[in-house]
């Protein structure tokens, strides 16, 4: 009787040991947040720049964080921001899970305070992934500041393996980037189309935003999920408009 509690007591310590190391040895997930906490006062090519205060702006952001640590699994997430933060604000965001902040407020200053905002993300994210080992993580989100993984958000539904978009129905191109997730083996396309977006010369004189619905249709079909006109759970308010969405 003794001999068989300790034969299984031992076959549930080395179970317990291989799922250990199985937890340790998985990547972590890493999710890049967009933000600009404190706005400046000029509008946008397409009207007011924000409806919301900085401390509204700060707690929707909160509300982002909680909500990856909610649905994403193993995250590491970075913060990256387009403004000075506080020291209270700081604090607030480590202490929701932010693992790092990344301020570029000083270095993009004339993109994130000019007219076009996608402009803006995609020079944050550039700066920011400069700053990272992508190699180190299995897959890269992306979430605009402020918006978040609602309840309907299921991580698991779709494979690791292939990019994920919220995209339009076919023969149509257009994907939706308020949130995106990039596998590990294309890592370099994504950076590569961040990059090539910025190339534009309209872009670079100043005359003409990014159409980011536009500029993933370098992953071919067979790359991506399409998921058409279903919700695939990322909620949040357009700050220019005040209007809550869900995607």
């Amino acid at each position: 009787m003794l001999k068989n509690i300790l034969g299984a007591s031992v076959f549930i310590l080395i179970l317990l040991i291989i799922y250990i190391l199985y937890v340790i040895r998985q990547k972590p997930n890493l999710v890049f947040i967009t933000s600009v906490i404190h706005t400046h006062p000029s509008n946008l090519s397409y009207g007011v720049r924000s409806k919301y205060t900085p401390t509204e702006r700060y707690e929707q952001t909160i509300n982002t964080i909680e909500s990856v640590q909610k649905h994403v699994p193993n995250p590491f997430i970075v913060l990256i921001e387009g403004s000075h933060l506080s020291e209270s604000e700081e604090t607030g965001f480590k202490r929701k899970g932010v693992h790092k902040i990344i301020y570029c407020a000083d270095e993009l200053k004339e993109y994130i305070n000019g007219p076009h905002k996608s402009v803006a993300e995609i020079n944050m994210l550039l700066f920011a992934i400069k700053q990272m080992n992508l190699s180190n993580f299995e897959t890269v989100s992306k979430i605009s500041g402020r918006y978040y993984l609602s309840d309907n958000f299921d991580w698991y539904k779709y494979s690791n393996k292939k990019a994920l978009f919220q995209c339009e129905t076919p023969p149509s191109t257009k994907c939706n980037t308020r949130y995106y997730r990039i596998p590990a083996k294309y890592y370099n396309k994504y950076t590569k189309i961040l990059e090539k977006a910025l190339r534009d010369p309209k872009v670079i004189d100043g005359t003409k935003d990014i159409e980011t619905y536009n500029i993933f249709t370098d992953f071919q079909d067979s790359d991506k999920i399409i998921k058409g006109e279903s919700i695939m759970g990322v909620k949040g308010y357009i700050a220019p408009l005040g209007v809550e969405v869900e995607d």
